[in-house]
């Protein structure tokens, strides 16, 4: 494996995963840590950002139709999923860490929207994907990088979801060939979640 994507996946396990949200997080390392993690990934992949024909990517319609075809059933897997666990708990919502950190720092809708969807991407789909697909296949290294985003989110009632969208942007960088496809998707389900979730607030 790439050397800069080995530092990549130690930067996301200490300071950017589920461990540090659920251990350490507070409004320093909120304000903070995300943002300086997302500018080292950046920086570690600087060469490859460079050497990306970005013309290309926009001018390709196939990358539009993978886009839209992840949005779209990344928006039915959340609605099914939604109406499962209501039926399953019978209407009630369980309690959500990520609802908890959007209310309680002002930064963190940037960070869900911005900053997340770009550093899970490139470790998800970009990093461990790939990694898994080249030992595995296609489809058991979708299943294992799906599985792992899935849980990785820390929230149970939202696994099936979440790993359906990860299948589906598996899918859709496969296509497409290119990481800003699977990136563009899920900055925008997450646009979608965070205004979903304003509007359902008491």
């Amino acid at each position: 494996m790439n050397r800069n994507y080995i530092y990549i996946l130690i930067l996301f396990v200490l300071f950017v995963g589920p461990g540090p949200i659920a251990l350490f997080i507070n409004r320093y390392t909120a304000a903070f840590v995300p943002l300086l993690s997302l500018m080292a990934v950046v920086y570690l992949l600087r060469r490859e950002m460079a050497a990306a024909d970005w013309n290309a990517v926009l001018k390709d319609k196939a990358n539009y139709r993978w886009t839209w075809f992840a949005i779209k059933y990344g928006i039915i897997a959340h609605a099914a999923n939604t109406v499962l666990m209501s039926l399953l708990l019978g209407g009630q919502n369980p309690e959500v860490r990520m609802d908890d950190l959007l209310g309680e720092y002002l930064i963190m809708p940037f960070v869900v929207i911005a900053v997340a969807p770009v550093i899970e991407e490139i470790v998800y789909r970009k990093i461990l994907f790939p990694f898994f697909e080249k030992k595995t296949g296609f489809w058991i290294g979708a299943l294992l990088s799906s599985a792992l985003f899935a849980l990785g989110h820390l929230d149970p009632a939202r696994i099936p979801a979440y790993f359906a969208v990860g299948l589906l942007l598996c899918f859709a960088y496969k296509k497409s060939g290119t990481i800003a496809v699977p990136i563009f998707v899920h900055i925008t389900l997450n646009l979608l979640s965070v205004i979903a979730r304003t509007i359902a607030a008491p």
